[in-house]
């Protein structure tokens, strides 16, 4: 990831008949700073919002969202639960037909989407952070500053 502020980044969605929660998350190392982490997340999906995507990038995308659905429907136990988890969000059809729905995404969604949904008075940001390495830098500042 840039400049080595996080190891990992990644999106994640629920699958829901309605809008559901859109995830944004990064996996820091111990000593990064979690404000400025995500204020390039804050800026990434506000340049989408602002911009849109290349074609480029979003058939980067797609490649591997559809990758990822191929490979996670590998096995009659992972059809059977996708296929429950369709028919539990009320349209049985989301699953044969998500392939094809996911093709017909265009660079317009993508943007149109963004200024709908990633807003600032929908966000809710959380960090989960370590507390004995909190504690310890906590501990190590104190004693810099009693010295």
């Amino acid at each position: 990831i840039v400049g080595g502020l996080a190891t990992a980044a990644w999106p994640g969605i629920s699958r829901l008949a309605q809008p559901g929660l859109f995830q944004v998350q990064a996996l820091l190392g111990g000593s990064q700073d979690h404000q400025r982490v995500e204020r390039m997340i804050r800026d990434a999906i506000a340049s989408i919002r602002i911009h849109g995507v290349t074609q480029a990038e979003l058939e980067r995308a797609k490649g591997r969202a559809r990758g990822s659905l191929l490979t996670s429907r590998d096995g009659p136990v992972a059809v059977a639960m996708q296929l429950n988890e369709a028919i539990a969000t009320g349209d049985w059809v989301a699953y044969p037909t998500a392939i094809e729905r996911l093709a017909a995404v265009s660079v317009s969604d993508v943007q149109r989407v963004a200024r709908q949904y990633l807003i600032d008075d929908a966000l809710t940001v959380g960090y989960l952070v370590d507390p004995e390495v909190t504690h310890a830098a906590g501990a190590a500042s104190n004693r810099a500053s009693v010295q």
